[in-house]
């Protein structure tokens, strides 16, 4: 039998044919010559990244020798790529590839680049890390250009070769600027150069292994770190924490010397091991035993309280010289051990358990043998840990870690929370949810929907209840925002930025895509399964045992948020309001530091009212006497309102500056792939944080100087286009996306364009959006593949889907199916239970939208659109529309998101593993596609059916 990386390697292959991938990208396991991967003939193209001295037990202690290896994937008549190396690699390199008959070119220095020199998205990168991303900009060029067959990029590449003996370099050159950029910076590679923040401690994550790396990871370290401090307040103490091993025939004294420079407070060594009395069976090492581990990490401990006696002593280099070929399981000279503060855990959960002072919520398992904390970390305000491991304990680190603040799913390595639930856990969670729907009693929110003023008196009183006093609520630094379209985008991120400068944030959103604890977050992360259940059953035990009325659904998430957030002592609370603002359960803020109001439309008219003017009133609730407000620009009949509102109020009413007037995002190619209405949230973001920010630090500047000046009284001032922190703003813009609004899903042979737009405007908005991207997609595949674009739609409320399906003809759908927002027909997904539709009425709804479609497109063809709008123009979403005439064109009403789905992939998508009971025919133009692409919309609980349904596999 194959070995387990001869094994990984075969299925690899395997999988690759099965799937009929477009590129396999492979790489190398070791060396490169021998390596089992090297059994590929003909490459389009291959690279060579930066070579030093490692795996000297197998390659060599030579560069050269490495070098020799590595240049061992060259094939006869394909091209190389490479990075510079030292003189004496690049000199083996040169003659492999002229051996063998391989093109060698030279990547060209990151700098070299026109399109990216003046780019803040790459300020905040590591050397290195330029010169990855410049040969993998390369490397996917030339493929590109090879796979379409393009003669013109060897004839390009060639004419640097004017001498033989030296080796060209490729030409600067990006095609699909936008795309490029947003692949570079949206993504990032797990467990090297990555920083993840909790509370108070921050994990500075790098699997440096070899001594050049080490240096590297160093200067990253001190550098990132030194920036943190200067963020944090004055008074804070620091305590800075190695948490160190190794693996392999490596000398780990060299490491530990050139990790001294960075003058840690203390130092912890573990094992390669998850938890103590665990095993993950993904991360077993057979060829390790558990005592030969531990031996390792108390060498390494007695190397570092050596090198930091010697070091003071001045004997270091004496020290060295002595142990310069220990075997890493060799102890070293121990005539004098130094003092300093270091400790050995079994595991890698005890060491960080111990770090964190075990407070960290994440870390649900206490240490079996506690070591005594020292004061240095009992006194410290803040942690900065650098854990320097293999690459798999960095895995773990992520798991339990980053899976926690991570959004965008289409980059996530591991989606899920890594939080260990019992059965009895699991079970809780869902009882607690079923408990929480039981309270979406439709009767009760429409008597308590009468009652608006009383309603805030009645959340009031709920707080109390909970032992939440109005003063504990005023103390809550709260940023409050309003709007039609875009308030949660714009709450999001406004919380990266602030998490992204250090401060411990709380957010509560609404309504959730997948889980109902997505509404309450820490830190950007969704409270835990265990976390909810808890925080639930203390509010609603002491709602029930003190109230003569419980709260409705919101108005208990509500109370609970407010709850949270003061018990896990946030640093500042994001709050979206749940539907208008006036008499919103959110308005019991009484002093926040700044409301925000979004774009503002027609939405809610059977609560809000159907004019502008009455919207705008509702949305301008939220402003308080002596607070700041910011507002998007309005049409004039709703900027009148809110300017009239905020006078009265005694409230400083500001407009947020167009995105194109930053100077510092100008010409920043990250920016030029999102949408106006994206762009308008950011701005708006980025204005209430720096206030937030401004009023966090007590600036004394005056409101005035924040504003540009204005001719007139009447007119509202622009703020300033000032950005603070410019590299902290820029990845928090473009490192996450808020899921579900204009969200790209790309499976084999289907894109999912998923938005969940549900008004008339936010649909055109929708429908442009969809249009463009679907277009440039279609210019990225073959010429002679055929697509099919398929509308998936659904509404909830009392909206007019006409209207909106209306402008959705404009985007040419060859078919169109509808569905209620339930994920599967069989199964009951708790979290997404909605009490007061029942399957009739949602069902009903569908049917009626299906016939909406086939008369518009009916009446389309034959021009009678306009009056077949204006005479179902006032019909309620379940009132049957004029059937007189039905078009035969293509759509199918399904009862789950599951068995829509399933018919649109032609039940080849390997996600979806429950086949229909009941299967519409196929038609012919969905049989003969290559690629698919639905634009899912109307609702975002739809949306969020299809986040569901894929969660696992995205």
């Amino acid at each position: 039998m194959p070995s387990y990386f001869q094994f990984l390697t075969l299925m690899a292959f395997y999988v690759f044919h099965k799937e009929d991938v477009d590129v396999a990208v492979i790489e190398v396991g070791l060396g490169g010559l021998y390596d089992c991967t090297n059994i590929v003939e003909n490459p389009i193209v291959c690279g060579i990244t930066h070579l030093g001295i490692d795996h000297v037990n197998v390659l060599g202690n030579s560069l050269e020798s490495i070098a020799a290896h590595k240049a061992g994937i060259f094939k006869t008549g394909s091209i190389a790529v490479t990075a510079p190396q030292k003189e004496a690699a690049m000199k083996v390199l040169k003659q492999t590839a002229t051996d063998k008959k391989c093109h060698l070119y030279l990547s060209p220095p990151f700098s070299s680049y026109e399109i990216v020199k003046e780019n803040p998205a790459f300020y905040n990168k590591e050397p290195f890390e330029y010169e990855n991303m410049a040969l993998a900009i390369q490397l996917s060029r030339i493929w590109m250009d090879q796979n379409r067959g393009d003669t013109t990029c060897k004839v390009a590449l060639e004419e640097f070769e004017d001498c033989k003996e030296t080796i060209p370099v490729l030409d600067p050159v990006v095609e699909d600027v936008n795309k490029v950029i947003e692949a570079l910076t949206s993504n990032q590679w797990l467990g090297r150069v990555q920083v993840v923040k909790r509370h108070n401690i921050t994990y500075y994550l790098d699997g440096a292994h070899n001594e050049d790396s080490i240096k590297l990871c160093c200067e990253w370290f001190k550098k990132k770190s030194a920036e943190e401090i200067r963020f944090l307040s004055d008074n804070q103490k620091v305590v800075k924490i190695l948490m160190f091993n190794i693996t392999g025939a490596r000398n780990s004294l060299a490491l530990l010397d050139h990790l001294m420079e960075c003058n840690f407070d203390l130092a912890v060594f573990t094992p390669n091991i998850c938890y103590s009395e665990e095993v993950l069976c993904d991360q077993l090492k057979l060829a390790v035993t558990t005592q030969d581990a531990n031996k390792v990490c108390q060498t390494n401990e007695n190397f570092w309280r050596n090198l930091q006696c010697n070091r003071s002593s001045g004997d270091k280099d004496k020290f060295l010289n002595n142990n310069k070929y220990n075997e890493p399981n060799q102890q070293p000279n121990s005539g004098v051990l130094a003092e300093s503060e270091t400790h050995v855990f079994e595991s890698i959960h005890d060491c960080i358990f111990w770090c964190s002072q075990g407070k960290d919520k994440a870390l649900d398992k206490s240490l079996s043998i506690k070591s005594s904390m020292p004061p240095i970390l009992e006194e410290a305000d803040h942690v900065q840990i650098l854990a320097k491991f293999a690459i798999n304990p960095i895995k773990y680190l992520i798991q339990t870690q980053n899976t926690r603040i991570q959004h965008t799913m289409e980059t996530l390595l591991y989606q899920h929370e890594n939080t260990k639930l019992t059965a009895s856990d699991e079970k809780s969670y869902d009882e607690t949810i079923k408990t929480l729907n039981s309270l979406q009693n439709k009767k009760k929110i429409q008597t308590q929907a009468t009652n608006k003023k009383d309603k805030l008196v009645f959340i009031r009183l709920c707080l109390e209840n909970v032992g939440l006093t109005l003063k504990e609520l005023d103390n809550l630094s709260v940023i409050h925002v309003a709007g039609t379209k875009g308030k949660g985008s714009t709450c999001f991120y406004t919380e990266c930025i602030l998490r992204n400068k250090g401060q411990k944030t709380g957010f509560f959103s609404s309504p959730h895509l997948i889980e109902v604890r997505e509404r309450i977050r820490i830190n950007g992360v969704p409270l835990s399964k265990g976390d909810f259940t808890k925080y639930f059953w203390i509010c609603y035990n002491l709602l029930l045992k003190k109230n003569e009325q419980m709260p409705s659904y919101f108005q208990l998430l509500t109370v609970m948020a407010f709850y949270v957030f003061h018990k896990e002592a946030v640093s500042v609370a994001v709050i979206e309001v749940g539907l208008g603002g006036l008499y919103d359960c959110t308005n019991i803020v009484e002093n926040p530091v700044v409301c925000g109001i979004t774009h503002l439309g027609i939405d809610h008219v059977n609560v809000l009212g159907n004019t502008l003017e009455s919207i705008a009133a509702h949305k301008a609730g939220i402003f308080k006497p002596g607070s700041i407000a910011v507002t998007v620009p309005q049409k004039e009949d709703a900027m009148k309102i809110l300017k009239q509102t905020a006078t009265n109020k005694n409230c400083s009413l500001y407009l947020s500056p167009p995105f194109s007037s930053y100077e510092i995002f100008k010409e920043n190619p990250v920016f030029c792939n999102k949408e106006p209405l994206e762009l308008e949230n950011m701005t708006l973001a980025v204005q209430l944080s720096r206030i937030w920010m401004d009023r966090r630090k007590r600036d004394t500047t005056s409101e005035v100087a924040l504003a540009e000046s204005v001719d007139s009284e009447e007119a509202i001032p622009f703020l300033h286009p000032v950005v603070e922190d410019v590299d902290r703003v820029i990845e928090a813009l473009t490192s996450n996306q808020w899921l579900g609004r204009v969200q790209i899903v790309k499976r084999h042979n289907i894109t999912y364009y998923l938005d969940g737009a549900h008004t008339e405007e936010s649909i055109m908005l929708c429908c442009e959006w969809f249009k463009k991207r679907s277009a440039e997609e279609i210019r990225s595949l073959s010429d002679n593949q055929k697509v099919v674009k398929i509308l998936m739609f659904n509404i909830t409320g009392a909206r007019n889907s006409l209207d909106l399906l209306n402008h959705l003809k404009e985007c040419n759908f060859d078919l169109a199916v509808f569905t209620p927002n339930i994920c599967y027909s069989e199964e009951v997904i708790t979290d997404q239970l909605k009490h007061a539709v029942t399957t009739q009425d949602a069902n009903k709804v569908c049917q009626t939208n299906e016939n909406f479609w086939r008369n518009l497109q009916c009446n389309k063809s034959c021009g009678d659109k306009d009056k077949f709008l204006n005479n179902n123009k006032y019909n309620e979403p379940n009132q049957q529309p004029n059937s007189d005439v039905l078009a035969e064109s293509e759509t199918h009403v399904f009862e789950s998101i599951h068995d829509c789905i399933y018919w649109c992939s032609q039940s080849k998508d390997k996600a979806l593993n429950k086949r229909l009971s009941i299967q519409p025919s196929m038609p012919s133009i969905l049989e003969e596609a290559d690629h698919v692409q639905i634009l899912v919309t109307g609702s975002l609980y739809l949306v969020g059916g299809v986040l569901t349904i894929f969660r696992d596999s995205i």
